[in-house]
């Protein structure tokens, strides 16, 4: 896209170009047809014309160029990026869609294991707030595993209910054929 545009502003330079040497072969037009000059008000008027036509080809495409390199471009640009997002998207879910839980149960017991040995040690050896903390990190695994467990189910729910809609849609459209052609049959 960026060599398009590239070459659609070469082009916008070469009409430019041409345009100011047809204004400026109107200055010598007088002198080479110094024999008969009846006509060279009309030659002039044409290559006056041609020139501003020329003019005008030059800036449409200078502005088709800036608008391929900031819209089209833009938009491609933004295209990939969301491209590339949905790659990552997908990475991501393939990384870790796994099932977590006991990995996380495992965490939960070894946060509730250092909790009975931090309570079990006598109180001067206890660092202030290391009670707190493990605390901390029990309740966020658990809630770590009740939002994966809930996500699990609703997902789960989601896809066994998408499955019942989609089996009766086809069993209503194969009624509805069979209602229509009644000779032919036509399994689901």
């Amino acid at each position: 896209m960026d060599r398009l545009a590239k070459r659609s502003e070469g082009l916008a330079a070469d009409h430019l170009r041409l345009s100011l040497s047809l204004q400026s072969l109107t200055d010598a037009s007088q002198d080479t047809y110094a024999t008969d000059t009846n006509d060279v008000p009309l030659l002039n008027e044409g290559l006056h014309a041609t020139a501003k036509h020329l003019s005008n080809s030059q800036s449409l495409l200078e502005d088709e160029a800036r608008a391929w390199d900031q819209g089209v471009l833009e938009d491609l640009k933004r295209q990939r990026d969301t491209l590339v997002s949905m790659r990552d998207l997908f990475d991501r879910r393939d990384r870790y869609d796994k099932d977590n839980i006991p990995t996380l149960e495992r965490r939960i017991q070894a946060n509730e294991t250092k909790l009975v040995a931090i309570r079990a040690k006598p109180e001067g050896l206890v660092k202030p707030g290391e009670v707190e903390k493990v605390t901390e990190a029990i309740i966020k695994v658990r809630s770590r595993s009740t939002y994966i467990i809930v996500l699990l189910t609703i997902l789960g729910q989601g896809i066994d209910s998408r499955s019942a809609r989609s089996g009766s849609v086809h069993q209503g459209m194969h009624q509805g054929r069979a209602s229509l052609l009644p000779a032919i049959t036509i399994p689901c």
